[in-house]
């Protein structure tokens, strides 16, 4: 029941990461005012976006608006994902607001 997430700044210092979703992992509903596009490579997820909750079935790419709340977990024993924001680094420039619930 984990997930281990790597943030790096490409050479074009674009903002990306990846992500090892395991099954049984509980995502924050998060949200932040950059947009963010979400390619699953591996697995089978459940994808919640302001209030709709989507199965996504790798390969497949999602984009969510910026200030859309929004939360993945696995539904497969793993989801392997990539992710980037359209915007220049560092990653902690990205302001999160999380609500206290989870997916």
């Amino acid at each position: 029941m984990s997930i281990y997430y790597k943030n790096y700044v490409d050479e074009h210092d674009k903002i990306k990461g990846y992500a090892i979703v395991k099954k049984g992992f509980h995502a924050y509903i998060h949200k932040h005012e950059e947009p963010e596009v979400y390619h699953f490579v591996m697995g089978t997820g459940k994808l919640y976006i302001d209030g709709e909750i989507k199965i996504i079935n790798s390969p497949q790419t999602v984009f969510i608006k910026g200030g859309q709340y929004h939360a993945m977990t696995a539904i497969s024993d793993e989801v392997v994902l990539l992710y980037e924001f359209p915007r220049h680094g560092p990653f902690k420039s990205i302001k999160y607001t999380y609500l206290s619930s989870h997916l």
